[in-house]
């Protein structure tokens, strides 16, 4: 701060590998809040397509893309410890080249980076933030090599920043951090244009397959993982509300639910794939609640809290949810929804919660929209924070 009470301009370097950086939801909102903080912003990133670009994402945010030789030897799936080592070389070399205040690292892609940057970060007076995104599947935190590297480079950051609150005290209690104060969270929450939106119809193909009947939407696709299988089946002994599935679905999964259920699964069961994010309020603007379930038996997913989670809340719509922690946690602080018994391993607590989120569905819509607003501007604070200021906001 300066001695007229304002904010100097505070400039980030972000590091990141992603699929398509113009549509990374959460780097996108992390770049505007930033920006509405006074701080310029600037992103080296790895993307899907491994190719050399520069160029512009909005609020002026320049970029640059790199392409990892490593990644154009080895196929998918192979070679990730070389591709880790040169992608953790590159950050370095650029991170030591930096003219900045803040150093922005996003995902477990980064495990080393911290651990080997502090000395020089620390010489020059930079800041270290590790927003990790994921919390570490069973089989990292087992494995001694990555388990010493995490430890080390959650101990080198000024800041670490998680999805949810559950996720950072299961960290924070993994690590025996002493620091707890440096482990801030910031929910990926939508952005309030998303929330604002006005109401959008369903697609006049959805509309002519549901015949108005109710109908419960569910993203991300059938999958094992989200306990797709008894989803479905709940919905089929259910036959109370339709099931709208948009996202990519596994098709040994859905081919294997048809063989057993025949016209009865493409009678109850849409499926819809991926659409763009800004048609994603027409499911949920006319759903009569949003099914979220991940199963438990890996500690990433217990700990999740889906980005389709707070859309829905944001738009209004009841969820049924898991006992996840930040599923259960989500729906006990909103009053907006059912939680199951479990993971959504039984069919008839699913069957049951459905038949509770139907008879209940206008209270707990209405629940959500008289309450205070579930989006991310809310949370500029815990990144005024993240960039050193210690009173948050001026």
């Amino acid at each position: 701060m300066n001695s007229s009470g304002t904010y100097r301009q505070t400039r980030v370097n972000m590091y990141i590998r992603t699929n398509v950086l113009q549509s990374d939801p959460r780097v996108l909102k992390e770049c505007r809040s930033l920006k509405s903080l006074a701080a310029t912003v600037s992103i080296w990133a790895v993307t899907a397509d491994n190719k050399r670009a520069t160029g512009m994402l909005p609020r002026d945010v320049p970029y640059q893309t790199v392409s990892l030789a490593t990644r154009r030897i080895g196929r998918h799936g192979r070679m990730g410890a070389v591709k880790l080592l040169e992608m953790t070389a590159r950050v370095l070399a650029d991170v030591l080249r930096a003219r900045t205040d803040v150093v922005w690292l996003h995902d477990l892609d980064m495990v080393l980076v911290p651990a080997l940057a502090r000395r020089f970060l620390t010489r020059r007076s930079i800041r270290l933030v590790w927003d990790q995104h994921e919390y570490p599947a069973s089989s990292m935190l087992t494995n001694k090599g990555f388990a010493a590297w995490f430890r080390r480079s959650n101990a080198a950051c000024d800041c670490v920043l998680h999805a949810n609150a559950a996720r950072r005290d299961a960290l924070v209690a993994w690590l025996g951090e002493r620091r707890a104060e440096s482990h801030l969270v910031l929910e990926n929450l939508p952005a309030r244009d998303f929330a604002g939106a006005p109401r959008q119809e369903l697609p006049q193909k959805v509309q002519a397959w549901l015949q108005l009947r109710p109908f419960l939407v569910n993203f991300g696709g059938l999958q094992e993982v989200r306990r797709g299988r008894e989803l479905v089946e709940a919905i089929l002994r259910f036959r109370k509300a339709a099931l709208v599935v948009v996202g990519a679905s596994d098709s040994a999964l859905c081919g294997a639910l048809e063989n057993v259920h025949g016209a009865r699964f493409r009678e109850w069961v849409y499926l819809q794939p991926s659409v763009p994010y800004a048609a994603v309020p027409a499911y949920l603007d006319s759903a009569a609640g949003s099914v979220i379930l991940y199963r438990a038996d890996e500690i990433n997913r217990k700990y999740c809290a889906s980005n389709k989670l707070y859309e829905a809340l944001a738009r209004g719509c009841p969820v049924l949810v898991g006992n996840n922690p930040p599923l259960q946690q989500a729906v006990n602080e909103t009053g907006a929804g059912v939680v199951l018994e479990d993971d959504g391993e039984s069919i008839d607590g699913i069957c049951a919660a459905m038949e509770k989120l139907l008879c209940q569905r206008h209270d707990l819509s209405a629940a959500l929209l008289s309450g205070s607003p579930l989006v991310w501007e809310t949370q500029e604070r815990v990144l005024a924070l993240a960039i050193g200021r210690s009173g948050g906001m001026d």
